[in-house]
């Protein structure tokens, strides 16, 4: 249910505030109820239960966007309401504009979010070790069996510290090799598949 079907069913008139609202809402509802006595007719008391789920439908709408503004409801033609009481339209513009409080909940929300998971990534990053690969002749790098790609590039491959396993392939060797690395002292680890060497050196 939109604001505007909300404001017809509740059957409020120009410029009612929350309060105005709330009393519209128990005065309707009150008279809904009577009509689900004893010695009505079946018709009348399902009519009665349906009015009353649009009436509890209307004041949840009403009670999560106006809260305690006023409703600036324009001076047009009387439209008749669900429970027999007229009301105006109210503009488009005013009940497409979301609650202010609601908004700066939610920038704030989605900045504190944004904030940490910039912490993290940064705190992730700060805490890898760098190695690169030279070989002879050039080989495909794995480490722990995953692979990161081929030897010989530009930027360092980066991983956690710790001591991981490399694997070093070409399309007719597979050298491994067990390595540690460390936060602040990137590496390099050099192959030469002729001899099946592989050594690490300081960059």
């Amino acid at each position: 249910m939109t604001l505007e079907e909300s404001i017809i069913v509740l059957g409020v008139g120009k410029n009612s505030n929350h309060q105005l609202i709330e009393q519209a809402y128990k005065n309707n509802l009150r008279k809904l109820q009577l009509q689900l006595t004893a010695g009505q007719s079946l018709s009348v008391r399902k009519q009665a239960e349906h009015k009353i789920s649009q009436l509890e439908n209307a004041i949840d709408v009403a009670r999560h966007t106006v809260a305690q503004q006023t409703l600036p409801l324009p001076s047009q033609a009387s439209i008749p309401s669900t429970i027999g009481q007229p009301v105006t339209s109210i503009p488009t513009s005013w009940w497409a504009i979301p609650n202010k409080v609601f908004v700066y909940s939610a920038g704030l929300a989605a900045a504190t979010i944004l904030l940490v998971v910039l912490l993290c990534a940064a705190r992730a990053a700060g805490n890898k070790a760098e190695f690169r690969v030279f070989s002879v002749p050039w080989c495909y790098v794995e480490l722990d069996g995953r692979a990161l790609g081929t030897s010989g590039q530009v930027e360092a491959f980066k991983v956690t510290p710790g001591v991981h396993t490399i694997t070093l392939r070409t399309d007719s060797d597979v050298i491994t090799k067990e390595m540690e690395f460390h936060k602040d002292k990137p590496a390099m680890l050099k192959v030469k598949f002729q001899d099946r060497r592989a050594y690490v050196t300081p960059l």
